[in-house]
């Protein structure tokens, strides 16, 4: 009894202590923070509650803050609230994402579909799809409405928009029908109002974006209904000007109920322009399998656009992410390969280097990666068979005049099967080839019999 009376008064005594740290705690300036060890993650903060489906909208203004429109109910609590008529909630972020304010916009519209949010001179214009018709509403930053809302579409049905600028500033707004009544047409909002003009009047599913020049690009789809041909058309603008634009068909195939195909979607970097697709089969024995492919041609020149590319997705999370800021889209940490599959990665990093050399831009680095990736790949294979392979041989095409000195030189070199990779010279590094490295690793094997006799006592447990 005395002992667990003696257990009580240390319980008391500790939680005590622990009271007065965490008091001094809280009593100074830096609260304790907990910092998530995984990159590329932050803390997040609820900024409250939407009804879509799609990403709710954000813009950047010119003072840094961060706005964001969400969709919800007055009162989501209200058992005789209509479900499917919502508010806009303007929420303005500080630079350090604190919540400044959170404004009811006090109007109701039906449950967007698709909605955009731009910042045009002094006031917000929000854009949204909702049973298939294009609606406008005008607010300030203070969540001032400005006018009532406005439907900018007429007969149309609406299925996709997107926006830009012209070189006069005005922001100008494409629109598309759906698949079963098409029709792309352009929207100006200059000072005396809105102008329109038709773009394609069998388009359907646009994307838009500016380079840094000024000139618009952009992609669309013709996109029949049922069973058919389905096109990519790559349109030029200069300075946003339609009436300058030059359009061009970048691709097509046949296309019928059993695939659905998404896209396309443009993206840009300083020298190229990047059209994205995915292909998702919806029947038969593949149904549920996705595809995703690109497409890449220099700004404004889509007649030299390259055959598409398929896109790899990893399968895995086990290996670190690194930061790809080369050349291109600058996508920040990413994993591109599955870890331990050497062979196939090695395939891959072959065909990336195929890609870079239709775009003319330097691809050796791919080639040698490709060649260490062969390496460990043969490593690995000797070290689950020993005795198996007993050399490691570089081989090389000696006599194709394509052959650099340099690789006919290491042509037919053999290293130990348990040489450090690091003193394994990979040819690509030192190729000087006009059309590339085509130099791979080979092996010398060994008694292949007895190393197949020894790995079946092994497996029966015969060993001893």
């Amino acid at each position: 009894m005395m002992l667990t009376e003696s257990r009580k008064r240390w319980v008391i005594f500790g939680l005590l202590v622990v009271m007065v740290l965490a008091a001094a705690g809280c009593a100074s300036g830096e609260p304790e923070r907990l910092w998530l060890k995984t990159s590329s993650w932050s803390r997040a903060i609820h900024l409250g509650e939407t009804r879509t489906v799609a990403p709710p909208p954000a813009v950047v203004s010119e003072d840094g803050k961060v706005h964001t429109v969400l969709f919800d109910l007055l009162d989501s609590e209200d058992p005789e609230a209509d479900r499917e008529r919502v508010y806009p909630w303007l929420i303005t972020l500080e630079e350090d994402g604190r919540i400044e304010n959170r404004v009811n916009l006090n109007v109701q519209i039906g449950t967007p579909e698709i909605s955009r949010l731009v910042w045009d001179e002094d006031r917000f214009k929000l854009f949204w799809i909702d049973s298939y018709q294009l609606y406008l509403l005008e607010f300030d930053q203070y969540g001032q409405i400005d006018s009532e809302i406005t439907r900018l579409s007429t007969e149309e049905r609406i299925g996709s928009f997107d926006f830009s600028r012209n070189a006069e500033g005005n922001l100008i707004l494409w629109y598309a029908g759906n698949r079963q009544k098409p029709g792309i047409y352009q929207l100006e909002f200059t000072g005396n109002g809105i102008e329109k003009s038709t773009i394609d009047r069998e388009g359907v599913r646009v994307s838009l974006i500016q380079d840094q020049a000024g000139n618009l690009h952009a992609t669309w789809a013709r996109y029949p209904w049922g069973y058919g041909t389905l096109g990519w058309y790559y349109g030029y603008v200069p300075e946003g000007d339609v009436t300058q634009g030059e359009v061009e068909q970048i691709f097509s195939r046949g296309v019928s109920n059993a695939v659905r195909i998404e896209g396309p979607v443009i993206g840009l970097d300083q020298e190229l322009v990047y059209v994205y697709w995915s292909e998702t089969i919806v029947s038969g024995l593949d149904a549920g399998n996705r595809t995703t492919f690109y497409q890449a041609f220099p700004l404004g020149a889509p007649e030299q656009a390259a055959e598409p590319q398929l896109i790899s997705v990893p399968r895995t999370d086990k290996i670190e992410p690194t930061f790809h800021t080369e050349d291109g889209l600058d996508t920040g940490p990413r994993i591109s390969l599955e870890a331990g599959n050497f062979d196939r990665n090695a395939k891959v990093y072959r065909e990336m280097a195929h890609v870079l050399e239709a775009e003319e831009k330097d691809f050796g680095h791919l080639l040698a990666e490709s060649q260490k990736q062969e390496l460990m790949g043969i490593k690995i294979q000797a070290d689950e068979f020993p005795g198996y392979i007993e050399k490691i041989v570089i081989n090389s095409f000696v006599n194709d005049d394509l052959v650099c000195e340099k690789c006919q030189e290491l042509a037919g070199r053999e290293f130990p099967v348990d040489e450090p990779i690091e003193k394994i010279p990979l040819p690509a590094e030192v190729c000087e080839s006009e059309v590339g490295c085509r130099c791979m690793f080979g092996v010398k094997t060994g008694d292949i019999e007895k190393v197949a006799r020894e790995s079946r006592r092994k497996r029966l447990g015969l060993d001893d």
